[in-house]
Formats: structure tokens, sequence, C-alpha cells
């Protein structure tokens, strides 16, 4: 589909990920291997959006309404190939 994108979170809000089945929350040990702050594009692993301080962690919120986004723009996009048939 695309690239793998990972959302840093804090951990105890993968107690209760209720969206395994469409991104899965990785828990206790798996080890993620993380850029240098500063290497914001390709080749590589980047990040999209650099940490702002050493801990800064992502929203759950922000990670639920980006996920919620992303299944509606294919449900969008698989509805529009329907009527094209």
């Amino acid at each position: 589909m695309g690239e793998t994108y990972y959302a840093l979170i804090q951990a105890h809000a993968g107690l209760v990920w209720a969206y395994d089945d469409v991104a899965t929350c990785l828990g206790q040990g798996v080890y993620l291997g993380v850029p240098r702050l500063d290497q914001q594009q390709p080749p590589g692993t980047y990040w999209v959006i650099p940490p702002r301080y050493e801990g800064d962690l992502c929203a759950p919120r922000s990670i639920i309404a980006l996920i919620e986004a992303g299944q509606a723009r294919q449900r969008a996009a698989s509805e529009r190939e329907g009527s094209h048939r």
C-alpha cells in the first residue's frame, strides 16, 4: 500500500489500543530503531515531523484521527472505483 509509518506514543496507551486490525501497536519487548533528530528525508528512516524535545510523543487522539481519516479516504476511493464499473 505505502511506506511504513510509526507514531511514538506512551506505552500505557497501547493497553487500550482499539485499532490493532489496521494500525498495530507494538508492545513490550519490541525494539524500534529511531533516526537521528536531523534525519528528515530519505534515504533510510526519517522523521516526518521531528520531536520538539527528548521524550516528545504523539497524542493518541491525533493518531486515531489520522487512522480514521485514512480509512475514510480508502472508503471514498473504493466507492469511486465501484461507481466507474
